[in-house]
């Protein structure tokens, strides 16, 4: 089952194309058609990224939202039996 430490490895993309951008911004002959082509990469990775975990959030704050449902109309049912 996956954890929440797992979801580390998917900025691994990101953490890479970070060190190619500085890498890039340190050459002293910058190629400023590369540094746009990895603020480009960066730009998408990040927007997967982002879209990755709403995704996530969304669907753990359904599942919260249905054990929510559950439990309050399993205390009302009890409640009614006494």
């Amino acid at each position: 089952m996956p954890k929440l430490q797992d979801a580390k490895e998917l900025t691994a993309p990101l953490d890479e194309l970070m060190r190619n951008l500085k890498s890039e911004l340190n050459n002293s002959g910058g190629d400023f058609d590369r540094l746009v082509q990895i603020a480009d990469e960066i730009a998408e990775q990040a927007d997967a990224l982002a879209e990755t975990f709403g995704s996530m959030n969304e669907t753990l704050m359904e599942r919260i939202k249905t054990v929510s449902s559950s439990s309050s109309s399993s205390s009302r049912r009890v409640a009614s039996r006494s």
